[in-house]
């Protein structure tokens, strides 16, 4: 089985066209199959004990993530993956990605991070 890298990826928080949130924290890596990753969203630093309205900075309306990988004649591919939130509580449009879903090779973690996990497919 061929194996073939992801050296970065970056996660992008943006709300209403305007970017909140920036983790570049994943650049020079070599994910292969199994390999995983984490991100916080900037929603986590919402405080239950403010109006929501006094928050939005801290209220995405969008996610990117952007993949950067090497084919096997080790020329550079991209992928990009952008989940728009509704920040709905209703529980049938209220989540982009549910726990254990999947998006494209990606697996989902529940709670306010995103956690990725290769299956090499």
């Amino acid at each position: 089985m061929l194996i073939f890298p992801i050296v970065s990826v970056t996660f992008i928080e943006i709300r209403n066209g305007t970017v909140i949130n920036v983790d570049d924290q994943n650049t020079n890596v070599d994910f292969i199959t199994g390999s995983s990753f984490e991100f916080e969203s900037i929603s986590n630093l919402l405080s239950p004990d403010i109006t929501i309205e006094d928050q939005l900075d801290f209220l995405p309306t969008s996610a990117v993530i952007f993949m950067i990988g090497e084919n096997a004649d080790g020329e550079e591919v991209r992928g990009r993956f952008v989940l728009g939130y509704s920040n709905s509580c209703d529980s049938e449009n209220g989540m982009a990605v549910r726990e254990g879903g999947g998006l494209a090779w990606n697996a989902w973690n529940g709670g306010g991070s995103i956690r990725c996990v290769f299956s090499g497919k």
